[in-house]
């Protein structure tokens, strides 16, 4: 006896003769290669397909008439223009080719009609290459300059640009492209300061101290996981090869031991000649205007920056009342809330936890982070215990300062921007004791 099924079984329609897709490149005319590359598609490229389905024998299949699926590995395609038709087993494509770099294929899928099932029909295009992504086309986003990277969620390895270690803390580094600013690298034999250019910094997460890296390195090239961590963009699970050193964490092939030949993938790492100490580069000054402002801020993030003026806590509170090294309950909490409306406050849980107190120039808040270790500074130098009131949000617990020695001629420190839902707080993290100029 035969029973109704409960649900109707896909259909499967005749399509065993589909042996794929042909993709032909017609356009453009000049796909790049690996020694000439088309540039990195910030905007998006133009790119004619000509599609032709296959049977098995490998002649034209006319008679599928159907929609295919256009994806583009590296890059991006845009959803409009990412499904096209195929009139008698053949169909043309005009796409936006973005954010690309590398080889670069174009795949097509049979697209199913709703309710059958799909052959999987697959072709691949004729390959693309692209110039891969300066630390610019990894931070700055044309479509959404307030949005996420163009690349996040993918590798990128950044081997175009002059890449300088500007920093290094105990998760990672902080690196500057200043090819830009510095197109020719030779530099003699004096030190040369170089400025900076917007969006052209980018922190890499190592998780641990980044062992055999330091201030002044010159990557050679840089490549890593693209996220995003509070509203700053990173590079994580990274490799890098340092000029004069390699290749960290693996062993260079023939091409990285020639460095005879200045067209060897890794002659920059071999070149000993060009020292990079000889390159420094020069913190940009924010303006008030700039500092102020969370979206022009961001062009920023990462780079190494000075702030000119301002001045550092005079009061420290102790709102963690319990001792339990958490901020719970609701006189606690109002306790953190009435210090961060204080410019001159900082919270001593900030202090303990993440060596990070706050500071102020023209009414802008801003944190200085990481001054005890990096510079030598005890920013309770000078200051006296206050008994207050052990409970009391408005008269906590803590320390109290007096003006002098608080005012600021100067801070320098790499910058990073914390996005705490909408609230975005100025970090900066110095690198060494000259980093913090107080005003006589």
């Amino acid at each position: 006896m035969l029973l109704a099924a409960c649900a109707e079984d896909p259909v499967v329609p005749d399509r065993g003769a589909l042996s794929g897709f042909e993709v032909r490149l017609v356009a453009p005319v000049e796909p790049g290669s690996p020694a000439f590359p088309l540039p990195f598609t910030t905007m998006p490229l133009e790119v004619e397909l000509d599609i032709i389905a296959r049977d098995r024998r490998g002649e034209r299949m006319r008679g599928f008439d159907g929609e295919v699926r256009l994806t583009s590995v590296p890059g991006r395609i845009a959803e409009a223009e990412r499904t096209v038709r195929l009139v008698e087993g053949r169909g043309s494509a005009r796409v936006g080719l973005q954010y690309t770099y590398g080889d670069t294929r174009i795949w097509v899928q049979e697209q199913a009609p709703e309710g059958e099932m799909s052959s999987f029909g697959l072709g691949i295009s004729p390959p693309l290459f692209f110039a891969e992504p300066r630390v610019r086309n990894v931070r700055f986003n044309p479509d959404n300059p307030a949005g996420l990277s163009p690349l996040f969620g993918r590798e990128a390895r950044i081997g175009e640009g002059i890449l300088m270690v500007t920093n290094v803390v105990a998760n990672g580094f902080y690196a500057t492209d200043v090819g830009d600013a510095l197109p020719d690298w030779s530099t003699g034999r004096e030190p040369r300061g170089v400025g900076q250019e917007p969006w052209t910094s980018l922190f890499v997460f190592t998780f641990n101290f980044p062992d055999g890296i330091t201030i002044g390195d010159r990557l050679c090239s840089l490549a890593g996981g693209v996220a995003e961590f509070q509203g700053q963009t990173q590079l994580t699970f990274p490799n890098y090869i340092i000029q004069g050193v390699g290749r960290v964490g693996e062993v260079p092939d023939e091409a990285f031991l020639d460095p005879a030949d200045p067209g060897a993938p890794g002659a920059c790492a071999y070149r000993t000649e060009v020292d990079g100490s000889l390159v420094q580069v020069l913190p940009h000054v924010l303006d008030e205007a700039t500092l102020g402002d969370n979206t022009l801020v961001r062009a920023w993030d990462s780079a190494l920056v000075r702030i000119e003026g301002g001045v550092l806590s005079t009061r420290f509170d102790d709102c963690d009342f319990d001792g339990s090294g958490q901020i719970e309950g609701a006189d606690e909490r109002a306790c953190r809330s009435r210090c961060q409306r204080d410019l001159t406050c900082t919270e001593m849980s900030s202090l303990r936890q993440f060596d990070q107190f706050s500071a102020s120039v023209g009414g802008i808040a801003f944190e200085v982070a990481d001054a005890t270790r990096a510079a030598g500074y005890d920013p309770l130098a000078g200051c006296a215990p206050h008994a207050g009131v052990e409970g009391d949000p408005d008269d906590p617990p803590g320390y109290r300062c007096g003006d002098a020695g608080r005012q600021l001629r100067s801070v320098t420190g790499s910058l990073r921007l914390v996005d705490l839902g909408g609230v975005v707080l100025r970090v900066v993290i110095p690198r060494f004791e000259t980093d913090l100029v107080f005003a006589p």
